[in-house]
């Protein structure tokens, strides 16, 4: 093993991914993992490959008999008639076979694993969890409510759960309130700049992190929940699929999980997602930036240098849904490096505060695994194992998108902070108790 992998990986969660070899396969283009092999394995595995990519000597993939693919670069390189090395990104993702990177890296990690010459897609199958290539066609394929996302499933995907993830909400849903409320983290300072252009929403951390958002034409008015949801969702299904920059939605997928009640409402909200992320002039046809990030960031341990990009760049209509294009450009590790569990249940809150408080919970539980605290015994419940952790109501009003007190003046804090924070947890129990099998 190289030694770059030896500090990443102990001898124990090595022995656990051996246990895993015999039901992973490397097929062409595609790796594919038994729904056996827990979902921390394999996320471990994606971060080794990275790792192992990294400090591997030639990682690359013959293209052609002048071309080949940087898989540590995410770029072509092919050579002129002189002989010069030429690089270059192509503008939409071509596919390319990187299976035969794996074989070396599972070799070097000393995990024995299946090969097989044929690539089966996931068509039909009930065995199999998909694990598509970094690039092409295969990303697209539908992540469904009825069995991927199947909660209670303890191989279930999660969702991205980095502090730039946490910011984009809040971005999102009231970023005027955001300079002057935020509490929650004395190691990091926001500031909001609006122009005519939108508004750009700036973080900067002890840590050497500085990172903005910038939302054209933002109405601070208009907080619009399924747009929120829908963009939560799509983050939930690059989760399940490590490396993937394109995401396919069935807007069938939208109504099984209780985010609308009808296909003609779903498509109407992806539309409406893509023209806010996107961007379009009243006529519907010129392109202008919706969102865009950049920034430097700390990624496991490393900076990364993110450049100015929008984020959405293009989709693809099909009859059931859409394939929504995330800009190649854009490391997505700023959101996905870290992960964390979210209910499908919060999908079906109409409330919008009341989704962002599920969201809260989930995302701070994540940071927070190591303070847990367990009941008294006289308030513990026979059979039900739990433990909790307390969260502050100043903190859960910035998360939400709720004003700060300074914001507000005599009896307003009532209407503006207490009862909106009110209605969002009730809304939350009652969902809860709508729940067949809470265990679920």
């Amino acid at each position: 093993m190289i030694e770059a992998l030896r500090t990443h990986v102990t001898n124990d969660e090595l022995k656990e991914l051996r246990k895993y070899g015999n039901k992973i396969t490397v097929r062409p283009y595609t790796l594919e993992f038994s729904t056996e092999v827990p979902s921390h394995v394999i996320r471990k595995i994606f971060d080794l490959f990275d790792i192992w990519v990294n400090n591997y000597e030639i990682p690359t993939v013959p293209i052609s008999e002048n071309s080949v693919f940087d898989v540590r670069n995410r770029m072509f390189k092919t050579t002129d008639k002189n002989g010069f090395e030429i690089e270059f990104v192509p503008e939409r993702q071509a596919v390319v076979d990187i299976s035969s990177l794996y074989l070396p890296f599972f070799n070097d990690l000393q995990i024995k694993v299946k090969t097989s010459e044929m690539t089966i897609y996931p068509e039909g199958s009930q065995d199999i969890d998909f694990i598509p290539a970094w690039f092409g066609e295969p990303q697209t394929v539908a992540v469904t409510a009825s069995e991927n996302l199947a909660y209670g499933n303890e191989y279930a995907p999660a969702i991205a759960n980095t502090a730039f993830f946490d910011l984009f909400f809040r971005a999102l849903t009231s970023p005027q309130y955001i300079e002057h409320g935020h509490i929650s983290n004395a190691n990091e300072k926001i500031s909001v700049n609006s122009d005519e252009d939108g508004i750009t929403i700036t973080r900067s951390t002890k840590g050497g992190e500085s990172h903005s958002i910038k939302i054209s034409n933002l109405n601070f008015r208009k907080r619009n929940i399924k747009t929120i949801q829908i963009f939560s969702y799509l983050f939930q299904k690059l989760a399940a699929t490590p490396g993937a920059k394109t995401v396919y939605v069935e807007y069938d997928e939208l109504v099984k999980i209780g985010m609308y009640e009808t296909i003609d409402g779903a498509r109407r909200g992806v539309h409406n997602f893509y023209d806010f992320f996107h961007g379009t002039d009243e006529k519907g046809k010129k392109h202008i930036p919706g969102v865009t990030v950049k920034g430097v960031f700390k990624i496991k341990r490393s900076k990364v240098n993110q450049k100015e990009r929008d984020l959405v760049i293009g989709r693809d209509l099909t009859e059931g849904g859409q394939t929504i294009f995330f800009n190649p450009y854009c490391d997505l590790r700023i959101f996905t490096a870290f992960t964390s569990f979210f209910p499908l249940w919060a999908y079906r809150l109409n409330n919008l505060e009341a989704f962002l408080l599920v969201r809260y919970i989930f995302y701070t539980a994540r940071m927070n695994g190591g303070k847990f605290k367990r009941p008294d015994k006289a308030d513990s419940i026979e059979g039900h194992q739990y433990k909790y952790f307390t969260l502050m109501l100043d903190s859960i009003r910035d998360a939400i998108g709720l004003p700060s007190p300074a914001d507000v003046t005599g009896r307003k804090y009532k209407e503006k902070i207490r009862t909106p924070l009110e209605e969002a947890i009730e809304d939350v129990e009652a969902e809860i108790e709508r729940i067949n099998d809470p265990e679920q």
